[in-house]
């Protein structure tokens, strides 16, 4: 019954299993396996150099697996982009910092605005239709806008 304890287990077997992990990652990004697979590599090399048994063998992939994907968690969030703000699909987002005409004008700090086959409202100072405004936050699902600065030449 205990006779799976006895197989024995190499470092070139370890290896073999982390060059595999590391190849799944490569077909299946996850940014799982590849910790797994660093710890593969890790009890390999330390089974070539310290000849480990098969119960050492397991323990120090057990461990080293968990440090790797301790490290990696920890890696991942201090990376710049995991916590950089996304304005994909966010489209009112995406305009801020524009410039454009008011199509309407604000009156009572509400207005509108058309950009390409799409009308926005508005929200800033009272100012006349025609006139150009910056977009400078977004409000819920309205625009806020300040007038704009005549262009320099």
């Amino acid at each position: 019954m205990m006779g799976f304890l006895m197989v024995d287990l190499n470092f070139l077997h370890w290896s073999f299993l982390g060059l595999v992990l590391l190849g799944i990652e490569i077909f299946l990004p996850g940014s799982f396996l590849i910790w797994i697979g660093c710890a593969a590599l890790l009890t390999a090399a330390l089974t070539y150099l310290f000849d480990f048994m098969f119960m050492g063998q397991i323990i120090s992939f057990t461990f080293l697996s968990m440090v790797c994907v301790g490290f990696g968690a920890r890696l991942y969030r201090c990376m710049k982009f995991s916590k950089e703000k996304t304005i994909l699909n966010r489209k009112a987002d995406q305009m801020i910092g524009f410039r454009f005409k008011l199509s309407d004008p604000i009156t009572d700090g509400v207005g509108h605005i058309t950009i390409g086959d799409s009308r926005w409202r508005v929200i800033g100072e009272d100012l006349p239709a025609g006139i150009e405004v910056n977009i400078i936050d977004i409000k819920g699902n309205s625009l806020v806008v300040e007038k704009a600065a005549p262009p320099t030449e």
